[in-house]
């Protein structure tokens, strides 16, 4: 289990998103991999330590750039709600380009 994380971290880091990773998978593999690193304490298994605490470790990394998106995209979603609300008072608010440099967006037409 310990390097089960590497692949999703690989993934997260090529594609800068977490919106596909489980926040409750995540934190269910930190938990269950300290856990596995507290019962090799108990039983002094120094490989049980060292490979349960880089995996929970690396799995406590994900669990926490899921976090911070979710509360990125809640502060995302206040912001576009009251983008919306001006614009229904006065279209012409915010241009395109302007809506579209507010939130990061790309336009889909240009090619990578």
């Amino acid at each position: 289990i310990a390097i089960s994380a590497i692949p999703q971290i690989l993934l997260i880091i090529k594609t800068k998103s977490v919106r596909d990773v489980s926040l409750f998978t995540a934190l269910l593999l930190t938990i269950g991999d300290f856990c596995w690193m507290i019962y090799g304490i108990h039983i002094n298994s120094w490989s049980m330590i060292i490979f349960d605490s880089f995996g929970g470790a690396l799995y406590l990394i994900v669990s926490v750039l899921k976090i911070i998106d979710i509360i990125k995209y809640k502060k995302d979603n206040k912001i576009a709600e009251r983008v919306e609300k001006e614009f229904e008072k006065d279209p012409t608010t915010y241009s395109i380009d302007e809506v579209k440099e507010m939130f990061n967006l790309e336009d889909d037409n240009k090619a990578s």
